[in-house]
C-alpha cells in the first residue's frame, strides 16, 4: 500500500486511514505494457511489519526480484507523455552512472538493468531514468555489489544527475536492495508523471514514488510502502 493524493500526498499508517472497502477497480500500469484493470481486495496488514497492504484480482504482474506494476484508481490519463524503454544509452549517460558508482567507492563498468526516456515533468524535454545493478540472485550482499537509480535531466543546456536510490554491499551487513522501475505514471492527474521504484531484499520488498518538483528540489519521494521483516 502506498497512498493517494488529496490536496497533497497522503501515506497511510493504519487501516483506519484507508478509505477502501474492497471491490474498487484499478488501472494497472507497467513501464511499456498496455494498461489493464484489476479489482482491489479489502486492505489488510502485512506480517510481521504491520504495514497496510492490498491484494488484487488478478494479481499484479511481476514477482519478488523482477519489475512489478502499479495499481491506481484514476479517471485521467496515466501516461500523458510516451515512454521509450530499453533504448541504447549514449556514452555520456553511461559515464554519469560510472561517476555515481565511483563516488560510492565502486570502480566498475556499470551494468545497466533498465533505461527509460520520457518527458516526466511535462516541460517538453525528455528525461532519462537509469537503473544499474550488479548483485547476487539471492540478494545476499557480496563485496562490490550495488544497485542504483538515477535521473538524468537537461537543465540550462547541461545534463544533470539526481540520485534516487543507492544500495551498496557493506562489510557488516548481508542486506542489499535490488531496485527496478515498476512504472512512470501520473499519479495525481496534474499532467506530470511520477517515477515508481521497486526495491526488494531477501526478506521483503517495497515501493517508492518520486515526484519531480522543480529544478532546485529535483525528484522527491512522496509515497511509499512495503512488506517484510
Amino acid at each position: 500500500m502506498m497512498g493517494w493524493w488529496a490536496d497533497g500526498w497522503v501515506v497511510p499508517e493504519t487501516l483506519d486511514e484507508i478509505p477502501l472497502t474492497g471491490g474498487e477497480e484499478y488501472q494497472v500500469v507497467m513501464l511499456d505494457q498496455p494498461i489493464t484493470t484489476a479489482t482491489g481486495e479489502q486492505p489488510s496488514l502485512c506480517e510481521p511489519s504491520q504495514t497496510p497492504v492490498l491484494d488484487f484480482d488478478p494479481p499484479l504482474p511481476g514477482n519478488f526480484a523482477d519489475p512489478g506494476a502499479l495499481a491506481v484508481i484514476a479517471d485521467w490519463e496515466l501516461r500523458p507523455s510516451p515512454l521509450s524503454v530499453g533504448t541504447d544509452l549514449d556514452d555520456v549517460h553511461v559515464e554519469a552512472v560510472t561517476e555515481v558508482l565511483m563516488s560510492e567507492g565502486i570502480e566498475a563498468e556499470p551494468v545497466i538493468f533498465q533505461q527509460v526516456v520520457a518527458d516526466i515533468d511535462g516541460d517538453g524535454t525528455e528525461e532519462i531514468v537509469i537503473v544499474a545493478k550488479d548483485l547476487a540472485e539471492d540478494l545476499f550482499a557480496q563485496p562490490g555489489d550495488y544497485s542504483v537509480v538515477i535521473l538524468r535531466k537537461m537543465i540550462e543546456g547541461e545534463w544533470q544527475t539526481a540520485i534516487l536510490e543507492t544500495s551498496l554491499a557493506e562489510p557488516d551487513s548481508a542486506y542489499i536492495l535490488s531496485h527496478s522501475l515498476a512504472a512512470i505514471a501520473d499519479l495525481n492527474g496534474d499532467g506530470k508523471m511520477e517515477i515508481i521504484v521497486d526495491a526488494a531484499y531477501y526478506e521483503g520488498a517495497g515501493t517508492t514514488a518520486y515526484e519531480y518538483v522543480d529544478d532546485d528540489l529535483g525528484p522527491v519521494a512522496v509515497l511509499g510502502g512495503g512488506c517484510g521483516a
